[in-house]
């Protein structure tokens, strides 16, 4: 993916892949955190239009580095092979025409387009092998080694003070022999079988995956338009043997010269994304890291062997990872769909007139369901599935689940609009050059979306709810009251004004002053914090095209760069308004209650990064974030204290 072909190769870009599982967002940072608890992913920006992440997720969330987000970020459905250009933007004086949402850096990515000559068909096609984990990249016990150690501990009558002995393996079949189920004789041949049984785990939850992507394309030019058509196809398995990844994608661009003074613009790209992985309570690696290899996966005639993992008041709670695998998943369809529309209207070779109008439209649906066949349900149910021989009046009183699974579902609709208008001047004066970019934007993000969680699950019988009546089962209705259904519904809106002020001579100096406002419903009740602006200045020597340094043969290009700006963030847990929760009815009160959730913050205005830049490559950078009280403190930027209001 593209985030993912971005590690390793650019200065001060960090890539951080917290798992290999297949349609999982990496972490990326670009020249360290510039945030202390806001949202510290960078802004991504592809043929002018900021795409939003699939789903509404905490900063917390995000900056947990120890968290996946396994509907992606905002860029996974993007197809490498529509990629013409990447620009990444890490310095404030690139940043600053980008506003509130550019403190975390910008990367700015440009899409294929036709070029002039007969229509031409390309094919991209690649593949790659992961290899499986194998017990040879790791420090653990084989099968023999493990029954030998409790061997020991027997020996040396060591106790057990950690953890309970096993009714399995060595210990399992110690307490047959104690209690005189088995004799001697078959005690031995019995340890000696899990001496020689070393279950390979590794092998039986993981596989060598296989991830194949092909990318057919057309594309050509006129005299007057150009175009560029692709459909891509990616399918990524997972080293776990219960993950895997389809995707679709396909984009559609068109240039066209409408007059000698007038070009227009169209795109539309689609992507349609499935991945499925294992149940959120199921640890593969973890289990697989950590159980003993003299625990069989399976008895002599092929059935699954279980073990008692859980005890409850109603008995034994038998466990086998595959029956968990089977019973239970965790599902994600992804859709997305970008439309561009831009029209460029140049009456003079130094003058460009452009409004740009587009549309991002995102649906997300997540599905984690276990049905009452698995080891969670059991738990929640207190009984083993199958089991009959229990105290019916117990049962109704204490069973969280008594009949069927549990499928929790999340859908997510997201809705962006942009409207961007700008003027260009580039006007030249000898080796003078004086250029300009003022404009004005309008869009607004919308997230809605509904989550519930529903028991009594039956997927093997048409997908259907087992009718329960929640009088005769107490625990299970109050499980119903803990976890109401859901309701997201969250609008930001955002009107902004920017500009950009170059002048340059000779190709030798430049000098350049951005500014930027924003202004959105996110922001204080106050008015005098409702539009307040970030800007930086910078200024540039390219001393290799001074005449004296052209003679210099061991070196191409010197330049010398020094910036000084303020950025800003909007931080996405603050809001100007008082916010109460309408709880549900109290049968106490005897009427509904409410809560409250947070206090209004009249003067919530952004947190500020404050850098300076001076070097070559490399960057001298000064980060300090501060909250709204801090904001504009006469005591100096030295003074600026970490806090948010």
């Amino acid at each position: 993916s593209l985030d993912q072909m971005l590690q390793g190769r650019i200065a001060g870009i960090a890539v951080m892949n917290a798992t290999s599982t297949p349609g999982v967002a990496p972490k990326i940072r670009i020249r360290g955190t510039s945030s202390i608890t806001g949202n510290r992913d960078p802004l991504w920006v592809v043929d002018g239009i900021i795409l939003d992440d699939p789903v509404s997720i905490s900063a917390e969330e995000l900056n947990n580095i120890d968290n996946v987000n396994f509907v992606g970020n905002a860029i996974s459905g993007l197809n490498p092979s529509d990629i013409e250009r990447i620009d990444v933007l890490k310095d404030v004086s690139a940043t600053a025409i980008y506003g509130v949402k550019a403190a975390n850096g910008v990367i700015v990515v440009t899409t294929r387009r036709g070029h002039k000559g007969a229509p031409a068909i390309s094919y991209t096609g690649s593949m790659s092998l992961t290899s499986r984990p194998t017990y040879s990249n790791l420090n653990l016990m084989t099968s023999k080694e493990r029954v030998e150690m409790s061997e020991e501990m027997v020996n040396r009558g060591l106790q057990f003070n950690s953890y309970r002995p096993s009714t399995m393996a060595y210990e399992g079949e110690l307490h047959k022999l104690w209690s005189k189920q088995i004799d001697y004789d078959t005690f031995r041949e019995n340890v000696k079988n899990l001496k020689e049984l070393n279950t390979d785990w590794m092998k039986l939850l993981y596989r060598n995956a296989l991830t194949q992507q092909h990318t057919v394309s057309v594309s050509g030019a006129g005299e007057r338009m150009d175009y560029y058509l692709s459909l891509g196809y990616m399918n990524q398995q997972g080293a776990n043997r219960y993950e895997g990844l389809d995707r679709l994608t396909a984009m559609l661009k068109v240039n066209v010269k409408l007059t000698q003074k007038l070009t227009g613009r169209f795109k539309i790209s689609t992507t349609n994304t499935e991945a499925n992985y294992p149940h959120s309570s199921i640890s593969v690696l973890d289990y697989a890291y950590r159980t003993s290899r003299a625990i069989p996966a399976y008895n002599a005639d092929g059935s699954r062997f279980y073990y008692d993992e859980d005890k409850t008041i109603f008995g034994s709670l038998p466990y086998n990872i595959f029956n968990e695998l089977k019973n239970s998943s965790r599902d994600n369809k992804t859709r997305s769909t970008l439309i561009n529309l831009s029209l460029d209207w140049k009456p003079l070779d130094w003058l460009k007139v452009s409004s740009l109008a587009g549309l991002n439209l995102g649906n997300t649906e997540e599905e984690n369901w276990a049905d009452e066949r698995t080891f969670y349900i059991s738990k929640k149910r207190l009984t083993a599935y199958g089991q009959k021989d229990y105290d019916p009046v117990e049962f109704y009183k204490h069973s969280g689940i008594p009949i069927g699974g549990e499928l929790q579902h999340n859908t997510t609709r997201s809705h962006r609009y942009t409207w961007r208008n700008s003027v260009d001047v580039a006007y030249p004066m000898g080796n003078h050059l004086l250029s300009a970019n003022v404009g004005s934007e309008i869009t607004s993000l919308k997230y809605d979306g509904y989550k519930s969680i529903r028991y009594g699950y039956m997927p093997f019988r048409g997908k259907q709810f087992a009718d329960i009546d929640i009088a005769a089962y107490p625990t299970y209705a109050n499980t119903l009251r803990l976890y109401p259904d859901v309701i997201t519904d969250n609008t930001t809106n955002t009107l902004s004004a920017y500009g950009t002020f170059t002048y340059s001579y000779g190709n030798k100096y430049s000098a350049n002053f951005n500014i930027r406002t924003d202004g959105s419903n996110r922001f204080g009740q106050d008015k005098s914090v409702r539009f307040l602006p970030v800007w930086s200045v910078s200024g540039r020597w390219n001393v290799s095209e001074e005449k004296w340094f052209k003679s210099q043969k061991w070196i191409d290009e010197l330049a010398f760069r020094a910036s000084y700006g303020v950025q800003g963030n909007v931080h996405p847990d603050q809001t100007p308004n008082l916010i109460v929760r309408q709880e549900n009815y109290n049968s106490t009160l005897g009427d509904f209650v409410s809560t409250l959730k947070q206090f209004p913050n009249r003067n919530l205005r952004w947190e500020k990064t404050i850098s300076n830049n001076f070097g070559l490559d490399f960057a001298f950078f000064k980060n300090r974030v501060s909250g709204a009280v801090e904001l504009y403190r006469k005591r100096g930027y030295d003074q600026i204290v970490s806090r948010n209001i």
